[in-house]
């Protein structure tokens, strides 16, 4: 099963799979590293198509929802998002602009690094909120 499979099952309340998923995290590791991969093919086509200094820009995210990861300029809308990551505040990103020059650019050989960045922070928010939703507050 793949990362979106598992959601998509968590979110329906699929009673036998939250049963089978107990406390553990949602997404494992295996699923955190198919998450990384698509991320780092879109946050390179993302780097190619709008320019080596775009994935430092504000405004620009990482947002996975039910239908997948994305990169996307401008926040996204609540319903249905379950991680939405700015760019320039990963890691690599706060790195590179405390660099503190002007017309600063992410040469393409780094961008994989801000994809391993946002599919983890992208995987911890959906693993905190699957476990608030499996565990809600009590009343």
């Amino acid at each position: 099963m793949n990362f979106l499979q598992k959601i998509r099952k968590f979110l329906l309340g699929d009673q036998e799979f939250g049963a089978s998923c107990g406390t553990a995290a949602l997404l494992s590791h295996a699923e955190k590293c198919e998450l990384e991969v698509r991320l780092r093919t879109q946050l390179l086509a993302y780097h190619d198509e709008h320019g080596p200094s775009s994935l430092l820009q504000p405004g620009v995210f990482v947002v996975v929802d039910v239908s997948g990861p994305r990169v996307q300029q401008g926040r996204p809308a609540n319903s249905g998002c379950l991680a939405a990551i700015e760019t320039c505040s990963l890691p690599s990103a706060i790195s590179l602009l405390a660099m503190g020059q002007a017309n600063i650019v992410v040469p393409r050989d780094i961008v994989k690094f801000f994809g391993t960045e946002a599919a983890s922070a992208a995987a911890a928010a959906i693993n905190r909120l699957a476990a608030s939703l499996a565990d809600p507050p009590p009343d």
